[in-house]
């Protein structure tokens, strides 16, 4: 049923001027020949109590950071639910598939880039990726790049990226385990089959109730560790035909046989079910773009009983790094990604026991190589620079096909299409002036070689594709209480297969959606304990792939803009506690209809502060999200509302087993005033849930 992944914490490649200071010294940070030197420099990154402190990868463009303390301070049960707090990204829960998403600055969250220790895991079904299904528990680091991205990421990134280191066996020693049990009371509405009619009515099934528990373990040093983690989740939902199970097997393994040389091996399997949710109103789309699939008169609208089965998707990767010089490095990477699952359901038509069969398959395998020269006060202009240049290449398919139901013997046409994408950049690091540092970089991305097989055509075909992506970047360091930073760049996205290929709407002849990102920004050391930042962007999107109405052809119809400005405040006086707020102001207009982009929120607002007295610390957290559009033609407006989570832990010390050695047990509370909310029309989210559990870290 499961098979052992493997993977690495790749050796540690430092090249001359890469070293960072804290930046509460107000000393120099780490030059800006970072931005390129960090895929290839993965030594242990200092851990710090608040984001504020943790130096990001890319300095020169807005990044969030989110380490394990910040991480075991929130009451989040998975990757998604810990994002939900950061300026730009708005979290995205419920749909009918139940799922967590995340969009960055109005895009929409099928634009986001998502990589966990380098490997990209984003679908080829809709390339969205459900956050849900992502465990926190092996989670040692998660960065969000907001700002333009860099071009070692290429094509489809036009939102953002977001990068999840997992632990690894060097850094994280020992053995942990944990537990977490959630209860919901129940909800007050739902909807349900009752006589072949779907109806809205109370819920009085009584409390719901899930339970999370995890073991992981680690060892060894920088030329030979491991750390391997399994994980379930199940639960009974928060109201009816909302239960899933999620379970996690993930390792890494990395071997350094000579200083030089790293090897090693890195994956993830997931396997799970999942009900998914009827809608609690009838849903009428108004347009394509942005909806985020939270409803519509699609073929699953009027089903009852909609179930994902027999749901897995896993990646692995071989990676080895080279490092013959100081001034030298390389990289090289292959990585496969898989995905499949079938959608079942009864519907209101069909007689009791029989089912409609929907399956999906998805495969993502690539290659990359990356080469690094640094090239410290050699040339030109005795200026120092990270040469930095790269290759990749990428194959995708997909497969799906309309319902099927074997016990009435009907079948529908199946579809399967692949394409091959490649790609080239060039970036230079340049470290200008003391207090300036600027990255430049340029990528190249080819799209062809497509292969469409339907039940009676199968044929190749060139699909000549092609984009190129400039960027800019740079980080003015005023003075040691005030920096500056800026960025520019072109990013776009290839068509999906199912834009290009589906058997009702597809359109062979799209073109990929292309936008400008910039962005500006500071940062400022009001007093030691207190950095405020401030950054505005301005994206204008083309090309957009809208379907005019239901079953008419894909096209490049669509046009939007998003502009707005991101505020932070950190305050740390002591170890003991700390404080944040930040805000978040969006204009996301769909330039093609003249109103907001569906789901995004024109003001977000976020606090929280923690507290630590003995082995006690409590934390409380809040958001704030305004109301949205919904591209419904029934009810255009969602409400906006506030949630506020509280945690409470105590930490039990065990000397006896080793001087680290720790139980941590605590309470929790979500949505602590019990708001009635959606984050998508239809598709209420629990109210009041109460969490207890405890962790076990042994140490060694």
């Amino acid at each position: 049923m499961a098979f052992v992944l493997f993977a690495f914490a790749l050796l540690p490649l430092r090249a001359a001027g890469e070293e960072a200071q804290d930046p509460s010294s107000g000393s120099e940070r780490r030059v800006a020949a970072n931005p390129s030197t960090e895929p290839m420099s993965l030594e242990p990154i200092e851990v710090r109590a608040r984001p504020t402190w943790d130096e990001p990868s890319y300095p020169t463009i807005s990044t969030s950071v989110l380490t394990q303390e910040d991480i075991q301070a929130l009451v989040a049960r998975n990757v998604g639910e810990a994002l939900r707090l950061l300026p730009g990204v708005t979290v995205t829960r419920g749909t009918r598939r139940n799922r967590i998403r995340v969009s960055i600055r109005g895009f929409n969250p099928r634009y986001v880039r998502v990589y966990v220790d380098g490997v990209p895991i984003n679908p080829a079904t809709d390339e969205e990726v459900d956050l849900s299904t992502l465990a926190i528990e092996n989670v040692e680091k998660i960065e969000v790049i907001k700002g333009p991205a860099p071009v070692k990421y290429g094509a489809n990134a036009m939102a953002g990226v977001i990068l999840i280191t997992t632990k690894s066996g060097d850094r994280d020693r020992g053995l942990e385990a944990s537990y977490t049990h959630s209860f919901y009371p129940p909800r007050s509405h739902f909807t349900e089959m009752k006589n072949g009619t779907l109806v809205t009515g109370d819920d009085d099934h009584g409390l719901y109730n899930g339970d999370n528990y995890g073991v992981a373990g680690g060892g060894g040093d920088a030329d030979l560790n491991i750390f391997a983690m399994a994980s379930r989740d199940a639960s009974e939902g928060f109201r009816p035909h909302s239960a899933y199970e999620s379970n996690n097997l993930s390792a890494k393994i990395g071997w350094r046989p000579y200083p030089a040389l790293g090897i090693g091996l890195t994956g993830n399997y997931f396997f799970g079910d999942r009900d998914l949710l009827n809608p609690t109103v009838v849903l009428e789309r108004s347009g394509q773009y942005g909806t985020g699939g939270g409803g519509g008169t699609g073929p699953m609208y009027g089903a009852s009983d909609w179930e994902l089965k027999d749901w897995k998707k896993g990646h692995v990767a071989l990676i080895c790094d080279l490092a013959p010089a100081d001034w030298a490095a390389t990289r090289a990477m292959a990585y496969n990604f898989q995905e499949n699952y079938r959608l079942e359901a009864r519907k209101p038509h069909e007689p009791e026991g029989t089912k409609s069969r929907t399956p999906r398959d998805s495969q993502v395998s690539g290659a990359d190589l990356q080469q690094e020269f640094n090239t410290a006060h050699a040339w030109p202009f005795r200026m120092e620079h990270v040469l930095s240049l790269g290759f990749s290449g990428q194959y995708e398919s997909f497969g799906w096909g309309n319902s099927q139901n074997p016990a009435l013997g009907e079948t529908s046409q199946e579809q399967e299409a692949s394409v091959v994408t490649l790609g080239a950049y060039l970036q230079d690091a340049i470290k200008l002036l003391k207090e300036l540092s600027v990255v430049a970089g340029l990528r190249y991305d080819l799209q062809t070689d497509e292969r469409v097989s339907l039940d009676s055509v199968d044929e190749d075909r060139n699909g000549g594709r092609q984009q190129t992506s400039p960027h800019l970047s740079l980080l003015y360091e005023c003075t040691d209480w005030l920096s500056l930073h800026g960025a520019a760049g072109r990013t776009f996205r290839f068509p999906r297969l199912r834009d290009l290929y589906d058997y009702v709407a597809g359109n062979p002849e799209l073109k990929p959606e292309t936008a400008w990102d910039f962005e500006a920004g500071a940062d400022f050391r009001i007093l030691p304990s207190v950095v405020a930042k401030l950054s505005a962007f301005h994206n204008e999107v083309e090309d957009l792939i809208y379907s005019p109405g239901k079953f008419i052809q894909f096209q490049n119809i669509g046009r939007a803009r998003f502009r707005g400005i991101e505020t932070e405040l950190d305050f740390e006086p002591n170890p003991a506690f700390g404080a944040f707020l930040n805000y978040t102001y969006m204009d996301a207009e769909d330039l093609e209809t003249d109103s907001w982009a569906p789901y995004s929120p024109r003001h977000k607002f976020s606090y929280g502060w923690v507290a630590s007295r003995w082995d006690f610390r409590l934390s409380y957290q809040g958001v704030y999200v305004s109301e949205r559009a919904t591209g419904d033609a029934l009810t255009p407006r969602v409400p906006g509302y506030h949630v506020a989570d509280v945690k409470l832990t105590r930490v039990f010390r065990l000397p006896a087993i080793s001087r680290e050695s720790e139980i941590e047990a605590f309470t929790a509370i979500q949505n602590l005033f019990d708001e009635q909310y959606e984050d998508i029309l239809g598709f209420p989210l629990p109210g009041r849930t109460y969490l207890l559990g405890a962790s076990f870290h042994w140490h060694w």
